[in-house]
């Protein structure tokens, strides 16, 4: 029996088939690992996380159960997409995205296509023989060999080979559009956000603000302009109760606040000016915390 040279299996270079075989489930573990903890972070932050963790959990599957190599290339491809996501959220806002799992995520998939690939090309019991031995007679082709010409003839087994390739690679298209626009789809109450305001009254610790009474911002896409201000932008969360809205001002941490939208033409805003956490409720009277109220200009 062939004994595999070393047990770590996502660094080693792989030249045969019961070390691809290994790298395969090493990377199918890790992915479902990861897909454990996006559906944690799911459940605690974000629900959209959700379709990431059931996709990483269906592709760790097909490499483990199958070696599938499609359902390897597919997730290759969702976890690109989401490292852009992760990359053009944190340029906008949030430059405190954790990008160690996604980068986890990029390395086990391109680690499972080569393995994936590698288990389906190599013979069983070592590396492919560079220059076959001269022989008297021809030796008859090997199981692999004929698997790989079944692939590319018009047998009924190379074309369910290709469907299948078809369909899996497919369905990750489908997939990793969708994740891209759900990610970064606007919400209504993005849209409802645009526009120009004037702060009509603010509050802190419960006692009336007057200083920056007449404030106007205008708000285009995900960005706030207002006088002095530079690269302010933000980025909310309406699936939230109540909703969250975080707002960063150049390289500063992005201050974590609440909003509410009341009738189209007034915004809430709630933040706690001493610390980095997020209020709990729009409670003006807590010490620290502000309450503003804008009204949209015109109105």
């Amino acid at each position: 029996m062939f004994e595999v040279r070393n047990s770590s299996s996502y660094f080693n270079r792989i030249e045969t088939r019961e070390e691809a075989a290994q790298a395969a489930r090493g990377c199918g573990k890790l992915l479902l690992v990861v897909a454990a903890v996006e559906a944690l972070l799911a459940l605690l932050f974000d629900a959209r996380l959700l379709i990431e963790a059931t996709l990483y959990a269906s592709g760790a599957y097909l490499v483990l159960a199958y070696r599938s190599r499609a359902a390897a290339v597919v997730m290759t491809l969702i976890a690109v997409s989401s490292f852009f996501i992760a990359l053009e959220d944190a340029r906008a806002v949030n430059h405190r995205t954790n990008f160690l799992r996604f980068a986890i995520v990029l390395w086990a998939s391109l680690r499972s296509v080569q393995a994936t690939f590698k288990f389906h090309r190599l013979p069983e019991g070592g590396a492919p023989t560079a220059v076959a031995p001269p022989l008297a007679t021809a030796q008859p082709p090997s199981q692999t060999a004929i698997r790989a010409a079944d692939a590319w003839r018009g047998t009924p087994e190379g074309r369910q080979r290709r469907v299948l390739w078809v369909l899996v690679v497919l369905v990750g298209a489908v997939s990793a559009a969708a994740l891209l626009t759900l990610r970064s789809a606007p919400s209504a109450d993005l849209d409802a956000l645009q526009g120009e305001w004037v702060l009509e009254r603010c509050e802190e610790g419960g006692r009336p603000q007057p200083w920056h009474q007449g404030l106007r911002l205008t708000i285009t896409g995900n960005e706030i302009q207002y006088p002095g201000a530079e690269d302010v932008r933000f980025r909310i969360t309406p699936e939230k109760s109540p909703p969250w809205i975080d707002i960063k001002r150049s390289r500063l941490f992005p201050q974590q606040c609440l909003y509410r939208l009341e009738g189209g033409d007034q915004w809430v805003l709630c933040a706690n000016r001493y610390t980095d956490e997020r209020p709990k409720q729009f409670t003006p009277h807590t010490g620290g915390t502000t309450l503003c109220v804008f009204r949209r200009v015109g109105k």
